[in-house]
């Protein structure tokens, strides 16, 4: 299958009718909100910013975003207001209660391609439009002129050379496509004669272009074996790397966003100070869990002295930490 980058009727086939595609546009996002993040509970201002995150459904919309320039190539969250005023910068310290309405997922095909660019090589905005175009949520689709600093931008993958002449990254699933279309492939002829009748040759070859395509996403291929990141056997080789390329990968991508946001929704709930806030663990071991490990540990250190392997300060200084340390007996 030869995919037009820059079709948008071939790039939702794809995604809407191959599960893979699916996969590869979704799980990367999915895992990073996955955890969502905690605030300081100590500071009085939290409580208001997460009421407000909530109405706003934060959350889902940069899911939303973030999926769609996963998939589009580019995609924004625009913080929507008084339309008369959106083509004006936001003005942060100015915004009252009822300055904002809401928050607006676009993504690049809503967008006419005529921009002005911003060609101030010392400019952070470089290369990226001055001013967007998006339809109005709130009229029957006229297009509004929308100030960049009202647009929180998501891009897939940029072409070299950078921007291409329509200002847009492109999507992630050319990238994938062979792999894609050949798993998914290999699935239907695996179905068709039974996994047990499967050739292990084709198996393995299916293995194969999952764990090519989990590198080409950094992913680690037991991930697609499951329905969520959070039920991946913890225990499995990849998990503490992608638990941490996960941790590393939320800091870099979510935390100039949510600032920006938050800083404005403290400003239209009238809060000076903005709370901060911290990404959890992908994985965080329960009290039951942990007490389980160290039952165990006690019991593997018990048996061992027992049997005269180990001697009792030896066994004292394994289980230093052990809460069953104290029950050791020669």
């Amino acid at each position: 299958m030869t995919l037009n980058y820059s079709s948008r009727e071939a790039l939702e086939s794809l995604y809407g009718n191959n599960h893979v595609a699916k996969a590869a546009v979704d799980i990367p996002v999915e895992d990073l909100l996955a955890r969502w993040r905690v605030f300081d509970s100590s500071d009085p201002s939290s409580a208001a910013i997460m009421e407000i995150e909530n109405r706003w459904q934060v959350r889902s919309h940069l899911a939303q975003a973030m999926k769609t320039a996963r998939l589009y190539g580019s995609a924004m969250v625009v913080i929507w207001g008084e339309e008369r005023s959106m083509s004006n910068p936001i003005e942060i310290d100015t915004i009252n209660q009822d300055g904002i309405e809401g928050l607006c997922v676009f993504n690049r095909f809503d967008c006419p391609p005529e921009l002005d660019i911003c060609v101030d090589l010392f400019s952070p905005h470089y290369g990226q439009p001055l001013e967007y175009k998006f339809p109005s949520p709130t009229t029957t689709g006229e297009l509004v002129d929308v100030h960049h600093s009202r647009v929180i931008r998501f891009d897939g993958i940029e072409p070299p050379g950078g921007f291409s002449r329509e200002k847009w990254s492109v999507s992630v699933l050319p990238c994938v496509v062979n792999e894609v279309n050949t798993i998914r492939n290999l699935e239907m002829i695996v179905n068709r004669v039974g996994k047990v009748q499967a050739a292990k040759a084709l198996n393995d070859l299916l293995d194969r272009y999952w764990i090519r395509l989990g590198a080409a996403m950094n992913v680690p291929p037991s991930r697609f074996k499951v329905q969520s990141v959070l039920d991946m056997n913890t225990s499995d080789d990849d998990f503490e790397a992608y638990s941490a390329y996960i941790s590393a990968t939320q800091v870099k991508e979510l935390t100039e966003p949510l600032r920006r946001l938050d800083a404005v929704m403290a400003s239209s709930a009238g809060i000076e100070k903005v709370p901060d806030f911290s990404f959890p663990e992908l994985f965080s071991e329960s009290d039951a869990n942990r007490q389980k490990v160290a039952k165990t540990q006690y019991e593997a250190v018990q048996t061992a002295l027992s049997s005269g392997i180990i001697s009792l300060p030896e066994a004292e200084a394994i289980l230093d930490n052990n809460p069953f340390r104290s029950e050791l007996h020669t």
